[in-house]
């Protein structure tokens, strides 16, 4: 998965722009942005990517993606 998408409350949950991401690159961590949602909530897509991301206590660095709400992920941290 190159990019996950964080709707509105996700982005106010987490401190990170939905709109206007031209402050540039954040580091967030795995198991909270898993955990802001049911797991049942999140598409196959997602839930496959961030889960295991999620259980090991990793962090994501992501630029701003294709539009608002989305980041592409290029770089697993460990926390």
């Amino acid at each position: 998965m190159d990019e996950i998408y964080l709707n509105i409350r996700r982005s106010k949950e987490l401190g990170v722009p939905y709109f206007n991401r031209s402050s540039g690159q954040i580091i967030i961590p795995a198991d909270r942005v898993f955990k802001l949602h049911q797991a049942g909530e999140w598409d196959i897509r997602h839930r496959e990517f961030l889960q295991p991301l999620a259980l090991d206590h990793k962090m994501l660095k992501c630029n701003p993606g294709s539009g608002p709400g989305w980041w592409q992920v290029v770089e697993i941290l460990n926390a």
